[in-house]
């Protein structure tokens, strides 16, 4: 049974994993909105959006099955 608890370990070091995502808001005075350019090759998409740009770090997590759990997000590229 994979125990969820279980730090995943390569060299005796506890693997993390960083990721970004960029969330889209209507408001524009809100703190720390601010204009994201996009990233895709998707034409029908606008080129910019306004909103959040989260950064957040964790670590793996299990045996069998592996588990992402966040140890900190915070607001990338704002107040």
């Amino acid at each position: 049974m994979a125990q969820s608890g279980q730090l995943k370990r390569m060299d005796d070091k506890a693997v993390l994993v960083g990721d970004g995502v960029k969330v889209m808001k209507e408001a524009r005075k809100m703190p720390a909105v601010k204009k994201l350019y996009q990233e895709t090759e998707n034409s029908a998409k606008a080129s910019y959006i306004f909103g959040h740009h989260f950064g957040i770090i964790s670590v793996l997590t299990g045996n069998t099955h592996l588990f992402c759990t966040p140890l900190i997000g915070t607001i990338q590229d704002g107040d």
